[in-house]
């Protein structure tokens, strides 16, 4: 049994909450003691070590007193779970404590160039504001050059999935995303080093500036360098997250240098490589929620709905009875289109607010962002009052608790990763600074998807609570629709219960789906490492429903006696588009969006350059065929649910990038991530041409895979 493998049932009775302390206390005798009460058993042990690498407490982003206890407890641990014939576990443990330390080495070598620099003998409240000025200004120039290639774009003529590529003065080609997290995670990073070097946080973690930060002070020294040791320490902390929750391998390389006059020396590459099969698809699941996002939009942009200007002393009902603009407007729509939310009447809390609340703060910091050159201060940044904003959000219908919890929500923590997230810094004083920069670029429905999953640290994300019975009606309807008629029952066998979502019968299969209406991980690595424990929970809750299926005939002879002799397809189907290639254990995993398009539309593709001398509108120049037939077949949705035609498009237009991070002098970090690559006609083609030959592969595996099994 693997460590993914492991899940509370497994693993009952390992007493965590106990565990968490005593790692969190670093104590060995306390950890020992619990251990000892314990009957441990592979489940057990396994989930030991998950709890340890995931436990904040055992990394130091600067030396502490406390890292020789650290130390000792892993030591002592290690032996421990071999003395007890655990030797895989030590040898986690112990390839783990390796893994610390030359994360720790990255963040020490930043930690001294920054302490080298011609900068050190500022104040640091001075650093900070010369920081947020130097990043405002390059924030500016990055809109100045992005509205001069759009103009350059439109001069040229329409092409290809033309992207908002950046084109500097230079002539350098940027993603202007790209751009600007760069200038963010350097803002995170600067806000961050000197947070936590000069303990500029509260009781909560949040980050509290002091207020002579936002007061002018002349520019003396050359901040660049500064800000780029700033990015490579965000950059890091991002490292260090995907080592302890998605399980990425470090390893160091020494190579050789130029000799220089002191002799030869060697430059050392720290390299943490991510596992790109494994997070591929929740890689492509978030970005294709973007993606849906944005369609919505275009879907959405011309309806005529009312929304009330922010401005004025009347207060404003919470969506979706009023709107204070269209980007609140939008962002309800798309909940409900993405998740079969009703917005107004979904009551759950997320960290102390509702949705509703969620959407109205994020949509009046919107707003703010807009007016920035009416409020800009000196650092480049709008700078308001807590109070003011907690007024503001109160006339626009929060009651006093949820503005100030909202204002709290989203401003910038000690464990924050980014600043679209975590958009506000707080001062020491009554202040607040707002990052326009990630407001205005950000569309309000994945931003709140995403700051509710990257809310908790070392925790599990908060998910919608709610049965989903809005998105199962929606399944029903769309094969409604279609002339299938599923079945939805529950029913006891042998003191069980079993609840079948969504049963439909089609030529000579029985698809059974389930229905899963939850949040992605938003790429925060956290929330995807709960996620992947969601998705094996997923198949073992669709593989008891087959199973049961099989032990007791008399379920589908009483209830869907059509489905007798069916070939049973089991599948995970969910609301937002996350699926898998291939599937998993035997178990398929589609989303509603494939599903959907699968039925609607015979060919999936585009039109190269549209104009009057082009093929008549409606005629595609690359195109995929869903479909064998005329009509689709059960046996088309089956190779489709194999290897879903968006997931194929999104995987070959996906890459492992490197983003090289300067951790000192003769060393280099290399941090791999997935990133996305230009989609041209000829890409676009040959997934296409490449689809069948993969899907047969696919089967063949699947076929062999059953074989095995019996």
């Amino acid at each position: 049994m693997s460590e993914q493998d492991v899940t509370p049932q497994t693993a009952a009775g390992l007493g965590e909450d106990a565990i968490k302390e005593a790692i969190k206390a670093l104590s060995w005798p306390t950890l020992e003691a619990h251990l000892r009460s314990r009957d441990l058993d592979a489940a057990r042990v396994a989930r030991l070590v998950d709890l340890v690498r995931t436990n904040e407490a055992t990394l130091f982003k600067r030396s502490h007193s406390k890292q020789c206890d650290r130390d000792q407890m892993l030591q002592r641990l290690g032996a421990f779970l071999a003395d007890a014939g655990f030797e895989q576990a030590s040898s986690d443990i112990g390839r783990y404590a390796e893994q610390l330390c030359i994360l720790e080495d990255g963040f020490a070598s930043i930690l001294k160039e920054v302490a080298g620099g011609s900068w050190a003998g500022l104040e640091p409240a001075v650093r900070v504001h010369g920081a947020l000025q130097v990043l405002a200004d390059e924030h500016r120039q990055m809109q100045e050059d992005l509205e001069r290639s759009f103009q350059q774009a439109i001069e040229a003529g329409p092409t290809f999935a033309q992207s908002a590529t950046l084109t500097t003065e230079s002539g350098r080609s940027l993603d202007p995303e790209v751009a600007l997290g760069a200038i963010l995670s350097a803002l995170m990073g600067i806000i961050l080093i000197e947070a936590h070097e000069h303990r500029w946080f509260d009781a909560d973690g949040t980050v509290r500036l002091p207020a002579s930060a936002l007061a002018p002070h002349p520019a003396t020294v050359d901040l660049k360098p500064y800000l780029r040791l700033a990015f490579s320490w965000n950059n890091w902390d991002a490292a260090q997250l995907a080592v302890r929750f998605r399980k990425a391998n470090v390893s160091i390389e020494e190579q050789p240098l130029e000799a220089s006059p002191t002799g030869p020396a060697n430059q050392r590459h720290v390299i943490v490589e991510l596992d790109a099969d494994h997070q591929l698809p929740d890689f492509i699941a978030n970005e294709r929620l973007v993606d849906r996002a944005k369609q919505d939009i275009l879907a959405i942009f011309h309806a005529k709905l009312p929304y009330s200007s922010a401005d004025g002393d009347t207060i404003v009902s919470l969506p979706p009875k009023n709107f204070i603009n269209e980007a609140e407007l939008l962002a309800v729509e798309s909940f409900e289109h993405m998740l079969s939310i009703d917005v107004g009447s979904h009551q759950q809390q997320f960290q102390g607010l509702t949705l509703p609340e969620w959407v109205r703060g994020y949509a009046l910091l919107h707003a703010k962002a807009i007016q920035h050159p009416k409020t800009a201060q000196d650092t480049g940044f709008p700078v308001l009052s807590v109070k003011s904003l907690a007024a503001d959000l109160q006339r626009i219908g929060l009651s006093p608790i949820s503005a100030l919890r909202f204002i709290d929500n989203v401003s910038l923590k000690r464990y924050s990763r980014d600043a679209f997230d975590h958009p506000l810094i707080r001062t020491d004083s009554d202040q607040v600074v707002l990052v326009d920069a990630a407001v205005r670029s950000s569309l309000i429905a994945p931003v709140v998807l995403s700051a509710i999953a990257a809310a908790r640290q070392d925790e599990e994300p908060e998910q919608i609570r709610q049965k989903g019975f809005a998105f199962e009606k929606r399944m029903r309807d769309l094969f409604s629709s279609h002339g299938l008629n599923p079945a939805s029952f529950t029913v006891k066998r042998d003191g069980q219960e079993f609840e079948f979502d969504l049963l439909v019968v089609w030529d000579d299969y029985l698809f059974l789906f389930e229905c899963k209406n939850r949040l992605l991980s938003s790429n925060h690595a956290t929330a995807a490492y709960y996620f992947e424990k969601q998705i094996n929970g997923d198949i073992r809750q669709v593989k008891r429903l087959a199973d049961a299926l099989a032990r007791y005939p008399d379920i589908l002879s009483t209830h869907l006696p059509q489905a007798l002799g069916k070939r049973v397809v089991p599948c995970v189907v969910n609301a937002l588009p996350y699926a898998l290639f291939g599937g998993r254990n035997g178990v398929f995993f589609a989303d509603e969006s494939a599903i959907a398009r699968f039925f609607k539309s015979r060919y999936i593709g585009v039109t190269t350059v549209p104009g009057e001398d082009q093929r008549p509108t409606g005629e595609l120049d690359i195109q995929f065929d869903q479909w064998e037939d005329q009509t689709p077949r059960a046996s088309d949705l089956v190779r489709n649910l194999i290897f879903p035609i968006q997931y194929a498009i999104a995987a070959r237009h996906s890459e492992v990038s490197n983003a090289p991070t300067y951790l000192g002098q003769n060393v280099l970090g290399h941090f791999r991530y997935l990133q996305r690559t230009a989609t041209t006609p000829e890409s676009l083609a040959r997934t296409f041409e490449e689809y069948p030959q993969t899907v047969a592969r696919a089967i063949a595996a699947l076929k062999a895979s059953e074989q095995d099994e019996d």
